[in-house]
């Protein structure tokens, strides 16, 4: 913007600068790109460990006991119930994680500036919390039958 004001933009500073803005684009969808495959080897490592446990404790189980269920109940414990855990572990908690630290270094950077520059940040973020309100305002009661299925399920496992 400053070539501009002061009226020294070139096609050379303006090719310039292009290709500084695509090279840090590049470099976030690489950075992004690494963190997905990182989160998403941890999160079937975890998935991984989850499955061998519940294996591990089906061999201890009374043989009555295991024979006596539905392989489409155990198939839908052991594969389905488990494979629910991937979104929060793969997505949500490094998604939220990355899409909360831009917004606060911006705050605190704000804040060195000026404290009232801070505290202006802060209005955008009251404002979209209204609309959010009322399209969370379901979601416990949908989210505990959810999660009500698969402690039902991982408790009735345990039993045998």
């Amino acid at each position: 913007m400053l070539l501009f004001i002061n009226r020294t933009a070139t096609g050379n500073y303006i090719l310039l600068w292009c290709l500084v803005g695509v090279g840090g684009y590049l470099i976030r969808v690489l950075c992004f790109g690494i963190s997905t495959i990182l989160a998403h080897i941890s999160a079937y490592t975890i998935l991984e460990g989850i499955r061998l446990k519940i294996a591990n404790r089906l061999m201890k189980a009374p043989l009555g006991e295991v024979m006596g269920r539905r392989i489409g109940y155990l198939k839908n414990i052991i594969m389905d119930k488990v494979e629910d855990l991937e979104p929060p572990l793969a997505h949500v908690i490094p998604e939220l994680t990355s899409n909360l630290l831009l917004p606060l270094a911006i705050f605190v950077w704000m804040l060195a500036i000026d404290w009232r520059m801070g505290l202006s940040i802060l209005i955008a973020p009251a404002l979209a919390m209204i609309p959010m309100f009322f399209l969370m305002k379901n979601y416990n009661s949908q989210y505990y039958s959810t999660w009500r299925q698969i402690t039902m399920s991982t408790t009735l496992l345990s039993s045998i």
